[in-house]
């Protein structure tokens, strides 16, 4: 039967199983380019600085990496790689991994669960055959040490989308993760993890009868209660591995609709016809007036919860309606002034975005038909890693130093006071690393860096 809005109210587990239904050191590049070779013929010219002082450098992807991209396995350019030859392995890893398996298959690289399984969590062998009509791990906001997915949104939180046509009910975000089968026989806390690991976290929303479907890649579920339900994905986190990089380059995407900039800017995203997915109107309408020193009775819902903060619940079974909670993006491309070649960054994900999700970019050229069509609504919002193997020295980190997903650490993202004239991190540098760390690393403690690969083999 179908899923009813009217009489779904709580799930009966914080993780539950639903069945899924879907219709280096050469400096080479394994697609044959390397990065620098732009989809057109000519260079663009270089976009995003904020600082015209600063010389900045153009980014550009290959049409061959973008057409027929395959699953990095070291950053072009190795030891001598640049930030572009970072962001441009990711967005090439990105669109291998979401491509179909095969030519008119409804099923994406990174939803075989022999080569990339679901993480179940710390009770569960997640390494065993899932063939049950290929199991997928939905979750809320597991805590560490529970069964089914790392905390997200925030510790033990939920957040909600907004309703249909703007309401203030709204549906829960839910979260999936997954590895690289070369995780299985990871020996537990201190191991280092294996080269060319992939680990994935993508989040995902209810697709509503108003919500324009097209515009998001979609699955079909069915609930342990037999409910059916449609969901869109909204963000995907990727970690990877290399040789010269064995404390993972992290980079994420989220949907062009999820939500807008904290501080408006002349470069900030335009609200989507249907308003943003993760912030009303009304409260979107504050913090981009002219003067947004007070949006408190704006973007506090019905629960007292405000901007960037999520519904807590420590019952287990989180209700699938809630009121909708407000989130804004505090670090655009997770970058703030002062960063480490803030503004370069700021330009080469704003520049391959437009490469390849912009109005002439790759892949807004493809016909809507073109299964990777659908990839032109989400965008790289940045990456990082360290930039030198060995090390987990703040001082050393690359890229978007102030990374955050808005839909999967919509806490973590540092401070936002709407009128205060900006955003502000007040530890300096809050990303993926703040929490995927080991002091001790690189004395065989690279498995630290991983929260689920002593977990996967099940109990250890």
């Amino acid at each position: 039967m179908k899923i009813s809005r009217s009489n779904i109210r709580c799930f009966t587990m914080i993780a539950i199983i639903v069945g899924l239904i879907t219709g280096c050191s050469d400096g080479s590049n394994s697609s044959g380019n390397t990065a620098g070779l732009n989809v057109e013929e000519s260079s663009p010219p270089a976009v995003g600085a904020e600082n015209p002082s600063v010389n900045i450098e153009a980014c550009t992807i290959s049409q061959l990496q973008l057409a027929s991209p395959t699953l990095q396995t070291e950053v072009p350019s190795g030891a001598q790689a640049n930030l572009c030859d970072f962001n441009v392995m990711a967005w090439e890893s990105f669109l291998y991994l979401v491509e179909p398996v095969s030519e008119g298959s409804n099923e994406r690289r990174f939803e075989v669960t022999e080569a990339y399984p679901s993480y179940l969590g710390t009770d569960a062998d997640s390494c065993a055959p899932q063939s049950n009509n290929e199991l997928l791990a939905l979750g809320t906001s597991a805590t560490v040490g529970t069964t089914g997915p790392s905390p997200e949104a925030g510790t033990n939180v939920e957040i909600y989308s907004v309703g249909p046509e703007g309401s203030s009910e709204g549906d829960i975000v839910l979260y999936n993760v997954r590895f690289s089968r070369n995780l299985c026989g990871n020996n537990g806390s201190g191991a280092t993890l294996p080269d060319n690991l992939v680990e994935i976290k993508t989040a995902w929303r209810y697709i509503t009868p108003s919500t324009n479907e097209s515009d998001y890649y979609t699955i079909d579920v069915t609930l342990n209660t037999g409910d059916q339900l449609k969901l869109g994905l909204i963000a995907f986190h990727l970690a990877q591995t290399t040789p010269l990089h064995p404390e993972m380059i992290w980079t994420t995407w989220e949907h062009v609709a999820n939500t807008p900039d904290c501080v408006p800017s002349e470069s900030s995203p335009a609200r989507p016809a249907e308003g943003w997915t993760m912030m009303t109107n009304s409260c979107a309408d504050c913090i981009g007036s002219d003067n947004p020193s007070n949006c408190t009775a704006q973007c506090t819902n019905s629960e007292n919860i405000y901007i960037n903060k999520g519904r807590s619940d420590n019952s287990g079974s989180p209700p699938f309606l809630a009121d909708s909670t407000n989130v804004c993006r505090v670090f655009p491309e997770g970058t703030q002034d002062g960063d480490n070649q803030s503004d370069q960054n700021r330009a080469n994900i704003r520049a391959l975005n437009e490469q390849i999700i912009g109005e002439d970019g790759y892949l807004a050229k493809l016909d809507v038909t073109d299964p990777q069509a659908v990839w032109r609504n989400y965008q790289m919002v940045g990456g990082i890693w360290f930039n030198n193997e060995g090390t987990l020295d703040p001082a050393e980190q690359r890229g978007s130093i102030q990374l955050a997903n808005t839909v999967m650490e919509t806490t973590f993202q540092g401070t936002f006071t709407p009128g205060a004239g900006g955003s502000t991190s007040s530890v300096g540098g809050l990303n993926c690393f703040s929490c995927h760390q080991s002091s001790n690393y690189p004395a065989l403690q690279a498995g630290n860096l991983s929260h689920i690969a002593r977990h996967v083999n099940g109990p250890n």
